[in-house]
């Protein structure tokens, strides 16, 4: 599944190398010698730009997961009556959840608006945390769940 990179102005060439070396750094992207490859492009967001893989191409060939949205209403629903809360830093969320290491080769890195299961996966990791954390107590519980 490889794609032909698309020409770049010089500017966005240099947006895309500084984004990747600074993902790669913070270890939430690695180098790939995969011979699979999507084309990369910026688009301008306030304040920058923002680095897009165009995924099209493997999207059209990925069986897509039916993980739905938790509802908010019964979200608040199991917070009810608890007094310890805590909050998911999901900033760069979709760079930390684990990929199959048999998929990687499919994917030059990941991305934000990435691979279509992308989503589904990252619902299924805050899922699965809020499921261990819903049935803790006590703050010394709580604290050993979080780790």
């Amino acid at each position: 599944m490889y794609q032909q990179q698309w020409r770049q102005l010089p500017e966005r060439q240099h947006e895309i190398v500084r984004w990747v070396e600074e993902m790669v750094k913070k270890k939430l992207i690695r180098p790939s010698i995969s011979p699979h490859a999507a084309p990369t492009f910026c688009v301008r967001k306030p304040g920058g730009w923002s680095i897009v893989l165009d995924y099209r191409y493997l999207n059209s060939n990925t069986v897509r997961q039916s993980i739905p949205m938790t509802r908010k209403e019964d979200i608040l629903d199991a917070m009810s009556g608890a007094y310890w809360f805590s909050m998911m830093d999901q900033m760069s969320a979709y760079y930390q959840v684990r990929m199959r290491e048999e998929d990687v080769k499919f994917t030059a890195f990941q991305a934000p608006n990435g691979p279509c299961s992308s989503h589904g996966s990252l619902q299924r990791a805050s899922y699965d945390a809020q499921v261990d954390i819903e049935a803790v107590s006590g703050l010394e519980e709580h604290e050993v769940v979080l780790r």
